[in-house]
């Protein structure tokens, strides 16, 4: 097992009666509750006489960050309504992320890349030196790379500024691309075979191209690699694409653009010079780590302006007041903790007795919400659809009950990112109440057999390499609708959530029905909730919506996300690099 989580899922079903409940632990770690009474139509199927056979599933995920590495044994124990317990256990083997990493590299290195025999881009490599006393490493970097470069890169060190160098001439005319990399950063030997192949495949010279990198550890070994996301205008507000390993066409530049570069870095230290991009830029991304980083201090991350109008929102919240607790602690959070924002609040109660409504008006009295009553059997997209009809706000915002904010600032951070150009649903990331992450955006791939997974779900977030991501606002293929702000405009545009989805996919449907007219999704990345998440659709079947979404999308997905990375294991939801790939992936 490599990563810091362990998954556990499959199938129970004892003589006795049926499964209550399940528990796992990993080695001698407290006991976790798994999810249990999953829906398994394929065990009902191979033995109908089983009683609870249908619901005989279980799933959950352990964290393993803190375990030693190497054999541990996994335990999982079912138990009936009469106590009945049965028992099984497993070995797992854990391994070093960073050791499993030099080892794949090491095999990369086996089989020699080939470098192109045609030339490579003219590139001007500016390499940053924090302190004069880095001006020897600088030195050495600068003849490193020249070399790396077959001729063709040219390299100078700043500050201090220092004219062009002769051999480089003027940056406009001699050099396609201006770079930045920091003193002791190593090109990987396939650097430059790689950037031949990503500017051959894109149809014209991109605006800018970034790309990965990973550090050195004290015994001057490589790890930690640094797997960028898909390009949004917003990554360069952030330290790990500003601080390093990107290129700018140099046709945006020339001498005295780069000498404005130069005098902006010796004020505030090096950062990607954003207002010198067009405004529609092309972004070219090298998703592989060719560039080896020697620590150095974080470059610190612009705080994007709140929204110029802070307009009044519609939330629409659909409720089965399954839990009133909860649905309260969902109202006190939107009431105490969207300051600065005006709240309609409608609640739209699904199928409720009437002296249950009576019940829920009393409940709901304290927030001065407008109550709507929808019959029927639960229709997640009815529901919320039915809620926007009555909206009176041009900003609409569909929670869950179970979703509660946390914090002051989620829904303003959520309304700056919605006035961005082009966006049409934003996000917000979800945490479980045990801190781990639940959501952080949704990513789609597999072209003909379609998976929705949601990225870094039940990592805890603090991981490095997950942190680095969720720092950062990102357009994503999908969010989810536990969460999700749109327009009116927006909603309208596409016809809102579809009816015939009405459990599951209908808010991934409906944000790539928004991509059909050229609007994406984004997450927020200083809006976090709690979100509860109960086990409130685990008897009810999911098959309908699967096959319809899967129907209605196959063959229109590409096999990786766009959004997310090639080099990211697709068939997990935490962070892992793909052993399996070989190939120099290359993504325009």
């Amino acid at each position: 097992m490599l990563g810091e989580t362990v998954e556990v899922r499959g199938w129970t079903a004892l003589v006795s009666g049926p499964v209550v409940s399940v528990m796992a632990r990993l080695g001698d770690s407290p006991e976790l509750a798994l999810q249990a009474g999953l829906r398994r139509e394929d065990v009902a199927a191979a033995f109908p006489e089983w009683p609870g056979a249908i619901t005989s599933g279980f799933a959950g995920v352990l964290r393993a960050d803190d375990r030693r590495h190497g054999d541990h044994v996994l335990t999982v124990v079912a138990e009936t309504a009469s106590g009945q317990r049965h028992g099984w256990q497993r070995t797992v083997v854990t391994q070093d992320i960073d050791e499993a990493y030099r080892l794949w590299l090491a095999r990369l290195d086996a089989s020699a890349r080939i470098v192109p025999d045609q030339a490579g881009p003219r590139i001007e490599w500016i390499v940053w030196n924090d302190t004069a006393s880095e001006r020897a490493l600088a030195d050495a970097t600068a003849n490193s790379w020249a070399a790396a470069g077959a001729g063709e890169w040219h390299v100078h060190v700043w500050p201090p500024l220092e004219a062009p160098s002769s051999r480089s001439g003027e940056p406009g005319n001699a050099a396609q691309y201006v770079g930045l990399i920091r003193a002791g950063d190593q090109p990987a030997t396939g650097l430059r075979a790689a950037l031949i192949a990503a500017l051959a495949s894109t149809e014209r010279a991109p605006d800018v191209v970034y790309i990965d990198h990973d550090h050195l550890d004290g015994f001057g070994r490589r790890c930690d690699p640094v797997l960028k996301p898909g390009w949004s205008r917003w990554l360069v507000d952030h330290p790990e694409v500003a601080g390093r390993a990107w290129l700018l066409n140099a046709t945006h530049l020339g001498l005295g653009g780069l000498v404005e570069i130069a005098r902006r870095w010796a004020q505030v230290g090096p950062s990607f010079p954003a207002d010198l991009l067009p405004d529609s830029p092309m972004a070219c991304h090298v998703p592989w780590p060719l560039i080896t980083a020697r620590s150095h201090p974080a470059v610190a991350a612009r705080t994007p302006a709140a929204p110029r109008e802070i307009a009044g929102v519609s939330v629409v919240l659909p409720s089965r007041i399954g839990d009133p607790a909860m649905l309260q602690r969902c109202l006190d959070g939107l009431r105490t903790r969207t300051r600065g924002v005006e709240c309609e609040i409608i609640v739209v109660l699904n199928n409720l007795r009437n002296r249950t409504i009576d019940e829920a008006k009393r409940l709901l009295a304290p927030w001065a919400v407008r109550i709507l009553h929808a019959q029927g059997s639960f229709n997640w997209s009815r529901l919320n659809n039915e809620g926007a009809v009555t909206a009176t706000r041009e900003r609409l915002l569909f929670l869950n009950d179970d979703v509660e904010p946390i914090s002051d600032g989620w829904l303003l951070a959520m309304l700056g990112l919605l006035e961005r150009p082009a966006i049409g649903a934003v996000g917000a990331v979800l945490r479980y109440p045990d801190g781990q992450v639940q959501h952080a955006g949704i990513h789609v791939h597999g072209e003909q057999e379609l998976h929705c997974r949601h990225r870094f779900r039940h990592c805890s977030g603090h991981e490095p390499r997950v942190r680095r991501w969720l720092d950062a606002d990102r357009i994503q293929t999908a969010v989810t609708g536990a969460c999700l702000l749109t327009t009116r405009d927006s909603f309208d545009r596409v016809g809102g959530f579809d009816v015939e989805l009405p459990l599951v996919f209908n808010d991934v449907d409906f944000c790539l029905r928004l991509r059909q007219y050229g609007l994406f999704s984004a997450v927020a990345a200083r809006a976090e909730l709690l979100h509860h998440e109960g086990w409130s659709r685990a008897g009810l079947a999911e098959d309908h919506d699967r096959r319809l979404f899967c129907q209605r999308w196959a063959g229109q997905m590409p096999s990786c996300d766009e959004f997310g990375h090639p080099l990211l294991q697709p068939d997990r939801d935490d962070w892992m690099f793909d052993q399996r790939r070989t190939d120099l992936p290359v993504r325009p």
